[in-house]
């Protein structure tokens, strides 16, 4: 008896570290457990899938956000990168030919939108409190036969650089 309590113990132990179906994140066919260690937080926004608040890097001092969305069937991946794009002022060291271009690669049959960058985030040009400087953003908008999708990573330059791979290897995971 003692031993079985044990390994129950042991279980309750182990579980918690193991994904389950209920944790992917999922768009129409698609499917992908988040990676390890990113905790979940509810959302008010009715089109988001799942939202997820991740640990400063360094002395970061706000937070970095990633959020995985239903889109409207009418966006397009142009209109998504024209929206994130007209968020940001770039920085001094990205020539303007550059900013804001999208890169394209397939995930399990499905073309995503992959967007990545960084300068003076303004969300509110008329709202000044809402400017961050060295802000970075990655985002990938999945274009499935259910509708848009997208997945961005938002936050200090230095804390989204610190979680690029991860980011990266999970919108590719999708299938």
């Amino acid at each position: 008896m003692t031993r079985h309590r044990t390994w129950f113990a042991l279980l309750l132990l182990i579980a918690p570290a193991v994904a389950s179906a209920e944790d992917d994140v999922k768009f129409g066919p698609l499917k992908a457990a988040p990676p390890a260690g990113w905790k979940a937080f509810p959302s008010d926004d009715p089109e988001v899938v799942r939202a997820f608040r991740l640990e400063p890097a360094l002395n970061d001092k706000y937070p970095t956000t990633v959020t995985a969305n239903r889109l409207p069937k009418r966006d397009t991946a142009e209109a998504f990168v024209k929206h994130w794009a007209g968020q940001f002022v770039p920085t001094e060291d990205v020539a303007p030919k550059d900013f804001g271009k999208p890169t394209t690669f397939e995930v399990a049959e499905t073309k995503v939108t992959y967007l990545d960058i960084r300068g003076v985030f303004r969300p509110d040009p008329k709202n000044t409190a809402s400017i961050r400087s060295d802000t970075r953003i990655l985002a990938a908008y999945f274009d499935t036969k259910d509708g848009p999708y997208a997945i961005r990573i938002l936050g200090p330059a230095s804390s989204v650089e610190s979680y690029r791979k991860e980011f990266l290897a999970w919108v590719k995971a999708f299938h």
